[in-house]
C-alpha cells in the first residue's frame, strides 16, 4: 500500500468547509471573544479534545446559539468531529431548525464515516437551505469535495442524488465525487444521467475523465476533443492532461506549448512543461519555465519547481530557502517538510526541530497536516523512537483523524512491532467498517506480512469494490497477489495502479512481482528508469539491490 493519505492542504479544507458551514445570522459574540478558562487551560496543554469538550459543556449551560457557533467551530478547526457531532446533536435539540447545526452534523459525520446520518442532514440541507434543489446540490458539492473521507462523501452523494433523479446538477456533483473517491464507473453512469437531464457539456467532460481514469481512452479522448467554435482555454487545457495519462505525451506537449504563447490558461500551461521537463531531467530548460511561471504571478509553485532543481543538483541550501518561502496555500505544508528533511541532513534534529515548530506556531491551521508529515520524515531517517511518540502524541490529539491512524501504523510496521500496528488498524477497522481506506490499511498490512491471507483478500477486495480505480487499493491487492504467488494478477494490478499513480513504492512492488515471475531484465530496466524519476528512493533501491541490480 503506498502512503497515499488524501490529505489536503488544511488552509484550503478550512476555506472550503467554513463556506458549508458559514454562520447565516448574527455574528458569534462573546464566546467566541472570549473561550471558556478550562478550554484555554486544556488547549495550552494540546489537550484538543478535552477542550472541544470543556467548549461543548459551556454551551450546552447557557444554551445560547453564539456559545454554540463558537463551541462546533473550535472542535471543527481542531478536527474534533466527534464532539462536533454531539455539539450539532445538542444543538438541534435546542432549535431543531438550526442550519448551522445541520451543516456541523453533516459535516463531522461525514468525516466520521457514518453515512446514513449525514445522508439524512445533507437531505435536510437540500430540501430546506437553498432556493431550489439544483442550487444545494451545486454549493454542497463544492463543499463537500475537500473533506477527507472521498469515500463516505461520493457514497452519500450518489444515494441522495438518486433521491432526486429529476436533478441534473445532483447527478453532476456525484459524478464528480465518485472520480475523486477513485469510481470511475460511477462516475461515468452520473455523467450520463446529468447530460440527459440537460447537463451536457461538464457531464460530458465529467464522462471523458472517467472514461480515461477506466483505461478507455479512446472513447475517453473522444469526448473531451473541443467541439464547435465555442473553445474554451481550459478545454484544451484539460485534453492535454488526459492525452498525458493516455501516454501520448507528445501531443500533450504541442498543445502546452500553443497554450503557453497566448490564453487565459498560460500560466497553467507553462507550469505543466515545466513539471514535464523536471520529470525528463531537462533541468535547464525547466528552470527557464519556472522563472518564467513566477514572473507571471506563480510565485508558489515557480519557487518549489525551482526548489526541486535545487536539490537535484546539489544545493541544498538553495532548496531550503526556496521552500521556506512558500508558508501559505496548497503547497506550504510539503515545501515546509522538504526543508526539514533537508535541515535535519545538513543542521541536525533539533535545528530543524526549532524552524519547523517556529512555524507551524504562526501556521496554526496547517499543525495536524505538518505533524502527519512529520512522523514520515522522520521514519525515513529510521529515527524510530521520535517518530513513534510523535504519531501516538498526534493520535492522541486528534482521535478522529483517521489518516493519523494509519501512518502511526505504517511506522510501527516498520520499526519491526507488527502487532502493535496490526492492533492499531483493527481498532481503526472497527469505528469505520465501511471505510475503504481503512480496510485498505489492515488488509495491506495483513499481506505484507503473511497474516491471514484470506482476511486480507476479504479487506482489500472490499476496499477495491469502492474505489476500483484508486493506484493505492489496486497496488495493496497486488502486493496480496504476490504473497499468494499469483505473478500474473499481481502484475496486471500492480502496472495498472502504478500507471494510475507512478509512485515509488508501487513502483518497487511491481519491481519485485517482475524478478518473482522470472523478468529480472524488464525488471531492472523498470527500476532504473523508476530511480530516474525519483532518485535514491529507498523503495526502489531496496528492491534493486536485493536482486543484484546496480542503481544508475
Amino acid at each position: 500500500m503506498a502512503t497515499v493519505l488524501y490529505l489536503h492542504s488544511s488552509v484550503r479544507f478550512l476555506g472550503a468547509v467554513l463556506f458549508l458551514v458559514a454562520a447565516l445570522a448574527a455574528p458569534v459574540a462573546r464566546a467566541t471573544d472570549s473561550p471558556p478558562a478550562a478550554v484555554a487551560i486544556a488547549l495550552e496543554r494540546g489537550e484538543y479534545s478535552l477542550a472541544a469538550t470543556r467548549w461543548r459543556e459551556a454551551a450546552g449551560r447557557s444554551r445560547d446559539r453564539a456559545d454554540f457557533a463558537a463551541a462546533a467551530r473550535f472542535s471543527y478547526d481542531f478536527s474534533q468531529y466527534q464532539v462536533l457531532a454531539l455539539i450539532g446533536g445538542d444543538w438541534l435539540r435546542q432549535d431543531p431548525q438550526s442550519e448551522e447545526a445541520h451543516r456541523f452534523l453533516a459535516v463531522s459525520t461525514l468525516e466520521l464515516d457514518r453515512r446514513e446520518v449525514a445522508r439524512r442532514e445533507l437531505e435536510w440541507l437540500l430540501v430546506h437551505a437553498y432556493p431550489t434543489v439544483s442550487d444545494g446540490f451545486e454549493s454542497l458539492g463544492r463543499s463537500l469535495a475537500e473533506l477527507h473521507n472521498r469515500a463516505g462523501v461520493a457514497a452519500v452523494m450518489r444515494s441522495v442524488s438518486l433521491r432526486h433523479a429529476d436533478s441534473g446538477e445532483g447527478h453532476l456533483q456525484a459524478g464528480r465525487l465518485a472520480l475523486a473517491a477513485g469510481d470511475a464507473g460511477h462516475a461515468i453512469a452520473e455523467a450520463r444521467s446529468a447530460r440527459e437531464l440537460g447537463r451536457r457539456r461538464l457531464g460530458r467532460s465529467l464522462e471523458s475523465r472517467a472514461s480515461v481514469l477506466a483505461g478507455d481512452c479512446v472513447h475517453g479522448l473522444a469526448l473531451a476533443a473541443p467541439l464547435g467554435t465555442d473553445i474554451k482555454d481550459a478545454d484544451r487545457l484539460t485534453e492535454a492532461w488526459l492525452l498525458m495519462a493516455c501516454d501520448r505525451a507528445a501531443e500533450a506537449e504541442s498543445i502546452f506549448h500553443e497554450l503557453a504563447q497566448h490564453s487565459t490558461a498560460r500560466a497553467d500551461a507553462i507550469e505543466a512543461l515545466a513539471g514535464r521537463e523536471l520529470d525528463s531531467h531537462r533541468n535547464e530548460a525547466a528552470a527557464r519555465h519556472y522563472t518564467e511561471l513566477g514572473n507571471l504571478g506563480g510565485r508558489d509553485a515557480a519557487q518549489f519547481g525551482l526548489a526541486m532543481l535545487a536539490e537535484r543538483s546539489g544545493d541544498p541550501d538553495r532548496a531550503i530557502a526556496l521552500y521556506a518561502n512558500i508558508t501559505a496555500g496548497s503547497r506550504a505544508a510539503d515545501a515546509q517538510l522538504r526543508a526539514y528533511r533537508l535541515r535535519i541532513e545538513g543542521e541536525g534534529l533539533d535545528m530543524a526541530d526549532r524552524v519547523l515548530d517556529d512555524f507551524v506556531l504562526t501556521n496554526p491551521a496547517l499543525r495536524r497536516e505538518m505533524a502527519v508529515g512529520r512522523v514520515l520524515v522522520l521514519a525515513d531517517r529510521a529515527l524510530w523512537d521520535a517518530a513513534i511518540s510523535l504519531a501516538h502524541r498526534t493520535e492522541q490529539a486528534y482521535p478522529d483523524a483517521d489518516e493519523i491512524v494509519r501512518v502511526h501504523a505504517e511506522v510501527l510496521v516498520r520499526a519491526g512491532r507488527i502487532g502493535e500496528a496490526i492492533a492499531l488498524l483493527e481498532r481503526l477497522y472497527a469505528l469505520r467498517p465501511e471505510d475503504p481506506a481503512a480496510q485498505n490499511a489492515l488488509g495491506y498490512t495483513l499481506a505484507d506480512v503473511g497474516r491471514d491471507l484470506r482476511r486480507a483478500e476479504r479487506l482489500l477486495s472490499a476496499a477495491c469494490a469502492q474505489g476500483p480505480d484508486n493506484a493505492a487499493y489496486l497496488d495493496s491487492l497486488g502486493w496480496l497477489r504476490y504473497r499468494q504467488r499469483d505473478y500474473q494478477q499481481a502484475r496486471t494490478q500492480l502496472e495498472r495502479a502504478y500507471r494510475l499513480q507512478p509512485d515509488s513504492e508501487i513502483g518497487a512492488h511491481y519491481g519485485a512481482v517482475l524478478y518473482a515471475a522470472g523478468d529480472a531484465e524488464a525488471a531492472t530496466r523498470f527500476l532504473r528508469s523508476a530511480l530516474e524519476r525519483a532518485p535514491g528512493d529507498r523503495h526502489l533501491l531496496a528492491v534493486l539491490n536485493a536482486h543484484g541490480g546496480a542503481a544508475p
